[in-house]
């Protein structure tokens, strides 16, 4: 079940995805590749309340084990080797 989430949340994750896949790929430019998944943790973060409420009464570990697996990979992508991503 995926919740509801706020307009500004959509637009948000969305843009964020389209500006890091736009500037690594197309542009190559590596930090609106950084930008752009900043913004989609800032869509992430606005939209914590919609996940709560949203998701019943596992919203919330719904929500935090979105945040962490984001921050997971964004982590590994940025400083580590990125040889997890690769395999």
């Amino acid at each position: 079940m995926i919740p509801k989430i706020n307009n500004t949340s959509k637009l948000l994750i969305l843009s964020g995805f389209l500006i890091s896949i736009t500037g690594s790929t197309i542009f190559g430019i590596d930090w609106l590749e950084l930008a752009g998944l900043s913004i989609v943790f800032v869509g992430f973060i606005l939209s914590k309340k919609d996940f709560i409420e949203g998701g019943g009464d596992n919203g919330k570990y719904i929500y935090y084990t979105i945040i962490v697996i984001f921050v997971l990979l964004t982590f590994i992508r940025w400083f580590g080797s990125g040889e997890l991503l690769n395999e």
